[in-house]
């Protein structure tokens, strides 16, 4: 499921009776930033939906590579030329294990270990261990926070349930900018903020919980990683 930036911001009006054009309360301006801000900050909460697998090319004698997109989770890292599942590391362990930082880049065997990081810039990089001796390739099983909207037809990869979560976290934030006379002309009272941003919250966990059973195979299993 999911659903584009123009039906979003509909259902969003519908709710908080703001769809007459010529006497919108939320420009569509800042429609669009109310949208795109709470979808990536529902984006970070999430166990998002994963990803298609991403592979990455491993180049011998090169230990860091950069994800693409802002990566939200990696549930796991496999070597494409034997099956196996690389073990994670914090990227402190990985240096005080294997000094890549202060040696140049020498092939040492195959990858058994990565670790994960984020730049400056907001650049998710993955590095291996071993450094590889000899190419190869990754795949990644991992979700990713939403990019950016750049059309009323661009994508929110949302499942229905977090579709609900953002449109009411939405009409939140737009109530709360309305003025006074804004919200009384639609009849909605400053009490909408705290409905909607608990239904939302509600959702959110809801959601999570769905994702972690999926994820799990059964209830069971995620009932007792709880207790």
């Amino acid at each position: 499921m999911s659903a584009t930036r123009s039906v979003t911001e509909a259902n969003i009006r519908l709710l908080i009776d703001d769809s007459n054009p010529d006497d919108y309360a939320i420009s569509s301006v800042r429609l669009h930033q109310v949208v795109q801000g709470e979808m990536q900050l529902i984006g970070s909460r999430m166990a998002l939906p994963m990803e298609a697998v991403t592979s990455v090319s491993l180049v011998a004698g090169t230990y860091d590579y950069t994800l693409t997109g802002i990566v939200a989770d990696v549930r796991q890292v496999m070597l494409d030329s034997n099956g196996r599942a690389l073990d994670p590391l914090t990227l402190e362990e990985m240096n005080r294990n294997y000094y890549q930082d202060t040696t140049p880049g020498t092939g040492r065997g195959t990858p058994r270990y990565y670790a994960l990081y984020e730049t400056s810039a907001q650049l998710s990089r993955m590095r291996v261990a071993p450094t590889p001796n000899a190419s190869d390739t990754l795949k990644l099983y991992h979700g990713l926070i939403p990019a950016a909207l750049s059309a009323d037809s661009s994508t929110i990869p949302f499942s229905a349930p977090l579709l609900r979560v953002l449109e009411r976290s939405a009409a939140a934030e737009c109530v709360a900018m309305m003025s006074p006379e804004d919200r009384a002309k639609r009849m909605i009272g400053i009490e909408s903020l705290t409905l909607w941003r608990e239904m939302a919250e509600q959702g959110f966990r809801d959601e999570n919980w769905r994702l972690r059973i999926l994820g799990s195979g059964t209830q069971d299993r995620v009932i007792e990683v709880e207790i």
